[in-house]
């Protein structure tokens, strides 16, 4: 991409090379004192003269971003007379065949951008096509019905909608965080007693109450620390299994679906009938 803009900047100047010839020529600004590098090839004009501007007023050029009176001049009253005011113009000239390169540079600047941008959107979709992963096959229901948590019936509905539609895999979560937030306090519990079993007794978790009576006495920093000893971890992890036990029986609502299919046109399929201008035969 950086190549590609390199190359059309590159083109574009070299379109633009004809005007900055004009500008460096004394066609465009006689030799004078201020020819700096700078100055060369530029469309400032270092060619001026003071010019008589009988409506011209000094608080025209205070009022102007920057402000500044370089450019403007007046004498002063003799108290028959008016002050005469005098502004600085340049007499360089250009005309429209002098600027048509700037303008066929932008316009080439322009269609090149629009035409690149196409390219990198289309090259896109075809190194995301080459690549097979499983968002090409999968969709995800992000609002389905609370008490949808029946993979069976989400398989139904949509091998009755779409022809030729096999689900390969169906996911349903649900909203079980303080249940796998105990069960993840669990195992954190449990890992803790291992590292306190001595090295010479073989961790048993199926009775955890003899692991805490031989588990190690805590050291100084994790004493300080407030680090559970060995009964205090066996009490923990009884109350966990109570409160894991209870929240394992209730019906936790559905908070999305993740579908994947056998092939890549059915995803393509599902997602083209739920879009917002087809999805209306599906509503109840």
């Amino acid at each position: 991409m950086l190549r590609v803009l390199t190359v059309i900047m590159l083109i574009a100047g070299l379109i633009n090379f004809p005007m900055y010839e004009y500008f460096s020529s004394t066609d465009y600004t006689p030799p004078g004192e201020d020819d700096s590098f700078f100055l060369k090839s530029s469309a400032v004009c270092a060619e001026t003269e003071w010019a008589a501007c009988p409506n011209c007023t000094k608080k025209d050029w205070l009022m102007s971003y920057p402000s500044t009176l370089e450019g403007f001049a007046s004498t002063s009253s003799d108290g028959d007379s008016e002050p005469l005011t005098f502004i600085k113009v340049n007499d360089c000239e250009i005309g429209y065949m002098e600027t048509l390169p700037a303008y066929i540079a932008f316009i080439f600047i322009v269609i090149s951008i629009t035409l690149l941008r196409k390219w990198s959107r289309d090259k896109e979709k075809e190194i995301d096509d080459a690549e097979q992963t499983a968002q090409d096959y999968s969709v995800c229901v992000m609002n389905p019905p609370k008490d949808a948590r029946d993979p069976e019936e989400w398989r139904e509905f949509f091998v009755k909608n779409f022809e030729d539609c096999q689900i390969a895999c169906c996911t349903i979560a649900v909203d079980n965080e303080e249940l796998v937030r105990a069960l993840s306090q669990r195992r954190d519990y449990l890992l803790q007693l291992e590292m306190l079993t001595p090295c010479d007794i073989k961790f048993n978790k199926n009775d955890l109450k003899e692991m805490a009576e031989v588990a190690l006495p805590l050291s100084l920093y994790k004493w300080m620390t407030a680090y559970y000893n060995g009964k205090q971890l066996y009490k923990a992890i009884v109350e966990l299994d109570k409160k894991i036990e209870d929240l394992s029986h209730f019906s936790h609502d559905c908070t999305s679906v993740f579908l994947s299919f056998e092939t890549e046109a059915t995803q393509q399929a599902v997602l083209e009938a739920f879009s917002t201008r087809n999805c209306s035969k599906f509503c109840c």
